[in-house]
């Protein structure tokens, strides 16, 4: 399971919301046994230990690094889509949607030279 950050304020305030006995059905639940646990819940939030700035930063890196390496991989699809569009305009002789797919396909490449640079940058020693 990967880690989530969420706000330890957000928490204790659903906590909060929720130490209100009249938004629990008594009939159906002990409001007494609730409270308890969510006394037991509160607690364990304060407790909870927090991320370091740098090991929060190490994560979103890694987060953009696969974000970099996906986009890579969709933009490699989204060039064989444009030259397979190409060859088809070519064998119908559409110059003027030739020349569109083309633009597309150089356009792209573009693109792909600029992320794999980029990937590539991440992946340098320092």
């Amino acid at each position: 399971m990967t880690d989530r950050f969420i706000s330890r304020e957000w928490l204790e305030d659903i906590l909060n919301h929720y130490n209100n006995i009249r938004c629990w059905n008594s009939s159906v639940v002990d409001c007494d046994t609730v409270l308890s646990v969510l006394e037991v819940l509160e607690n364990e939030i304060k407790r909870a230990p927090t991320i370091s700035s740098r090991q929060l930063g190490n994560r979103m890196m890694k987060v953009k690094d696969v974000a970099l390496e996906a986009q890579l991989r969709v933009i490699d699809l989204e060039i064989e889509e444009s030259r397979a569009e190409y060859r088809l305009q070519e064998s119908k002789g559409n110059a003027m949607l030739m020349g569109f797919c083309k633009g597309m396909l150089v356009a792209r490449e573009e693109v792909r030279c600029w992320l794999k640079r980029m990937v590539n940058d991440r992946k340098a020693p320092d």
